[in-house]
């Protein structure tokens, strides 16, 4: 009976006074309001992050068609300088002959040599596989249609949607301001020489044409040329050097890459080639081209700005050009969930960068990459070359930000 009034009296003196029972209750209160808080301030910050993107995707209209109006309208102009995106580096002059090439921004597009116009063309002229196709995946799309898991026209408007990257030719990219150019060269069955992504593009010929007859035009301006990768079906690599060293000899920048630009001017070094298999030009080990791996979709896009952003700094590879890839590549297995579910994902590559990779990076490039210091950034590559990163490019060049307003 003894032990039972200790148990008692214990469990009184064990159990919680008001005061300790009002102080948890105020605990629990204050934590649940600062949860209540941050949960608001993400959806705050979610909500401004996408009512942004939204902003910039209806400002931009049509993807290519506000880049295509805005040189063509400007044609018929007496001044080169009227159209900014033509002639840009010269008309700021003084604003960046000062800096260094490698410290320069300059826009540029990936694959820039594979555009639909191309593409069109190709498929407009042949039904063939082998005139159409790399040798590469050849084999694995002859099953497919052999088999029937797939027709004809569905594989054509799959390919299209996927493997083109520009909508402009290269001729019509340099006019928009672009100043870098990614090639990836194939040479087809018959011996020819094509730019090429999955399948065949621009004739590679024909395009170092384009850029000569652009650089004879606005003598001030400096392109470079990347050639990213080479397949060959019979290895005559002397074809590609040889035709880049009779196009672009007088013109080539063969001393440093980290030259202020009014010497380069002075000098009428005006052409970058950077190409592996020749050492009259620059190894890729010249220039520092990191590959985000991001995959379509928002997130896709987020992990390509964040992957850029940890490799942006300021004085890194003093020496080298330095190329930003501001793009997303599709796996096999997003291609069949866009073709299966185009609600829900992205249905092409120019729908992934128009929706998700364009508003992230605009929105980056407005509200944080503008606050960088000065030589943070170099070559800015994307699919679907768009006015507002031409835009952004240029003015980041401008110490009077008035010119361009």
């Amino acid at each position: 009976m003894r032990l039972r009034e200790e148990e008692k009296i214990d469990l009184v003196i064990s159990s919680p006074g008001p005061e300790l029972i009002i102080e948890k209750v105020m605990l629990s209160r204050f934590k649940a309001r600062v949860i209540s808080i941050s949960v608001c301030a993400c959806l705050l910050i979610f909500s401004v992050y996408f009512l942004k993107c939204h902003s910039s995707q209806k400002q931009q209209h049509h993807f290519m068609y506000s880049t295509i109006e805005t040189f063509n309208n400007s044609k018929n102009s007496n001044s080169c300088c009227e159209n900014k995106y033509e002639c840009w580096m010269q008309c700021l002059g003084n604003e960046i002959a000062y800096t260094r090439l490698n410290r320069l921004v300059m826009p540029g597009t990936h694959n820039s040599g594979v555009y639909s116009g191309a593409f069109n063309d190709r498929i407009r002229n042949s039904k063939s596989l082998i005139d159409i196709v790399r040798s590469k995946m050849r084999k694995q799309v002859e099953m497919l249609l052999r088999w029937g898991i797939m027709s004809w026209d569905t594989f054509i408007d799959l390919l299209g949607k996927w493997a083109i990257c520009q909508e402009l030719t290269v001729s019509e990219q340099l006019t928009a301001g672009v100043r870098y150019l990614d090639f990836r060269i194939c040479e087809d069955h018959a011996g020819r020489l094509f730019l090429c992504h999955m399948v065949y593009g621009a004739d590679f010929f024909d395009v170092l044409d384009e850029i000569r007859d652009f650089l004879d035009a606005h003598t001030k301006e400096i392109v470079i040329i990347d050639i990213h990768t080479v397949a060959w079906s019979s290895g005559k690599k002397t074809n590609i050097a040889n035709a880049l060293i009779r196009k672009f000899e007088p013109l080539l920048i063969v001393d440093k890459l980290n030259e202020v630009v009014s010497t380069l001017w002075m000098k009428n070094q005006r052409v970058v080639v950077i190409y592996d298999d020749d050492k009259r030009f620059w190894p890729h080990s010249a220039i520092v081209r990191p590959w985000p791996r991001c995959n379509p979709g928002i997130w896709g896009a987020v992990a390509m700005i964040s992957f850029n952003e940890k490799r942006i700094t300021r004085n890194s590879h003093p020496k080298k050009l330095r190329v930003h890839d501001l793009e997303c590549s599709p796996s096999t297995w997003d291609i069949v969930k866009g073709y299966c579910l185009p609600s829900i994902f992205p249905s092409s590559l120019q729908e992934n960068t128009r929706n998700f990779v364009y508003p992230t990076l605009k929105f980056n490039m407005d509200w944080k990459w503008n606050r960088f210091p000065k030589g943070s950034f170099n070559i800015m590559m994307v699919d679907f070359i768009h006015k507002g990163v031409i835009d952004w490019a240029i003015k980041q060049n401008l110490n009077n930000r008035k010119l361009y307003g």
